[in-house]
């Protein structure tokens, strides 16, 4: 009986992973061994969503929500291997704060490489969402020319496997407070701001309730429709 030959031979390279976080475990630990790991994440995501239903501090709240997403960023991100946008500042850098790229091959992260001007500048860049098919990506930034102030959000898209030059966010969503942290999730952008919404106060227990009300300036979570993250031309 002959086999039939499915490898091209063309094809040279020689996988060694699974290149998915989940199977590799499987793999290498076995159901006994990876049991014990799946309860205690189990454990960690009941105790964030218990936290973030019962704690009634805003403040706290979007912190466990931080950490909540972030999980859950991670455990998507293990289904496959797809290049991390880091910030970081180092001696290659062409400003303050840069974004870095992380190239994931054979399911590790083998090398990293500075993202490169226009999305980088002589200010602060930070916070980086990148689109799962690297579109895209979204950012915080301070001290650029054109922001509005306190650090602001931006859009660079990627066409023909380079980012263009980024635009600044909405007035909807750009503040003179400082705007952070961005997330996009079923076209929707989440993302932190400090803003503060004005009120009259008169009492010190106005002042009080104001403290630990949204838009006291500490840092809220919003979202806004995806379609409309951009200013007009």
């Amino acid at each position: 009986m002959t086999m039939p030959r499915y490898r091209d031979r063309h094809i040279r390279s020689k996988p060694t992973h699974a290149e998915n976080d989940y199977i590799e475990l499987l793999i290498e630990l076995g159901f006994i061994g990876t049991l014990p790991m799946l309860l205690i994440l189990i454990n960690g995501i009941h105790a964030q969503i218990s936290l973030l239903r019962l704690n009634e501090y805003h403040f706290e709240r979007g912190i466990v929500f931080g950490c909540l997403t972030g999980t859950v960023a991670i455990l998507i991100h293990g289904f496959g291997g797809v290049n991390l946008q880091i910030p970081a500042t180092r001696q290659d850098g062409l400003g303050k704060e840069d974004l870095y790229r992380a190239v994931a091959t054979d399911n590790k992260y083998t090398s990293v490489e500075n993202v490169g001007a226009p999305v980088n500048s002589p200010a602060f860049e930070f916070n980086a969402f990148i689109a799962p098919d690297e579109s895209y990506l979204i950012f915080g930034a301070q001290g650029r020319n054109d922001e509005v102030g306190g650090g602001d959000l931006y859009i660079s898209f990627r066409i023909d496997g380079k980012f263009e030059a980024p635009r600044l966010l909405s007035n909807q969503i750009n503040t003179g407070r400082l705007d952070y942290c961005p997330t996009v999730f079923e076209q929707r952008l989440y993302f932190t701001s400090e803003r503060v919404v004005d009120r009259s106060l008169s009492t010190t227990e106005q002042l009080a309730h104001w403290y630990e009300s949204p838009g006291n300036g500490l840092g809220d979570i919003y979202w806004v429709d995806f379609d409309k993250i951009l200013s007009p031309d």
